[in-house]
C-alpha cells in the first residue's frame, strides 16, 4: 500500500507540477543541496533516482531538465539558496563546474561585461571575444571597440549567428 501512495505522489508531482514556476520551495522539494551539487530527493521521472547527483555536463556547465526545459545546476543552485534569480550568475574561480554556494556570485550586466572585458584584454581570447559581442549587443555599446582582436568576416557571421539562434 505505502508504494502505491509513493507512485500517486510521484505522478502528482510530475503531472499536476508539470508547468509550475521553478521557485525556492519547489526546488527544496525535489532536491538536497550538499557540497556544490543538487541530489534528487524524489522519482521526479522513471530515469531519477533518488539520492543521485542532479544534471549532466553540456558545453562546460552542468544542465537538468525540469518541467521539460533545460536549466544551469549554477542557476537552481542559487535558487535554491536565495530565493531568486539574478540576471547573471558567474563562477569565482572561473571553473563552471563548481557550483558551490560560496563560489556562485550574481552581476549586473555591466559588471558582467566589465569581467569578461578585463579577461579579454588579459588573454585575447575567442571565448572572452564571443562573450563581449553578445554582452555588448544586450548594452548596446559598439563592438568595433574591442580592440587587439581580429576575425574574418566568416566567424564574425558565425558568432553572430550562435548568438541569434540562426544556422
Amino acid at each position: 500500500r505505502s508504494s502505491w501512495i509513493s507512485v500517486v505522489l510521484n505522478l502528482a508531482i510530475y503531472f499536476g507540477d508539470n508547468m509550475r514556476d521553478l521557485d525556492q520551495s519547489y526546488l527544496k522539494e525535489l532536491f538536497e543541496y550538499r557540497d556544490g551539487d543538487l541530489y534528487w530527493t524524489v522519482k521526479f521521472t522513471d530515469k531519477v533516482v533518488v539520492g543521485e547527483s542532479v544534471g549532466h555536463v553540456n558545453k562546460g556547465r552542468k544542465y537538468t531538465k525540469i518541467n521539460k526545459k533545460d536549466h544551469q545546476i549554477s542557476r537552481l543552485i542559487f535558487l535554491y539558496h536565495h530565493g531568486y534569480l539574478p540576471e547573471f550568475i558567474d563562477h569565482i574561480d572561473g571553473n563552471k563546474l563548481n557550483n558551490s554556494i560560496e563560489n556562485l556570485i550574481c552581476l549586473s550586466l555591466e559588471d558582467h561585461y566589465k569581467i569578461h572585458l578585463d579577461q579579454f584584454e588579459k588573454t585575447k581570447s575567442e571565448k572572452e571575444f564571443r562573450s563581449l559581442v553578445f554582452l555588448s549587443k544586450r548594452l548596446n555599446k559598439d563592438t568595433n571597440s574591442l580592440t587587439g582582436w581580429t576575425v574574418s568576416q566568416e566567424t564574425k557571421n558565425k558568432i553572430s549567428n550562435t548568438l541569434t539562434g540562426k544556422k
